[in-house]
């Protein structure tokens, strides 16, 4: 069998890209940036957020749409409960794995 100069190439290149196949798949990489936001949304950014929320759902409640209204109101409330939600469901799944 014999390959083109084009196949040989692309066979090197894949060659050399084997090792980054299985790059990031313990998930350090992204462990500094998760705790970064983590503690944003549960200290003064997330209050912040979570009061922009509340006075933006009373805002669309003013025009009528009540169910939207609603579903801001509950994520400004729930705000500081996601990376706990997150952090619980992950380590969840790789503890059982």
């Amino acid at each position: 069998m014999r390959l083109s100069g084009q196949e040989a190439a692309l066979a090197l290149f894949m060659l050399f890209l084997a090792g980054t196949a299985f790059a990031g798949t313990g998930g350090a990489e992204l462990s500094p940036i998760w705790d970064e936001i983590s503690q944003g949304l549960q200290g003064f950014w997330g209050k912040i957020v979570a009061a922009a929320m509340v006075g933006l759902s009373i805002w669309i409640a003013k025009e009528g749409r009540y169910i939207s209204a609603l579903a801001v109101f509950i994520m400004g409330m729930v705000i500081g409960f996601i990376p706990g939600i997150v952090d619980s469901r992950y380590a969840l799944t790789f503890l059982g794995t």
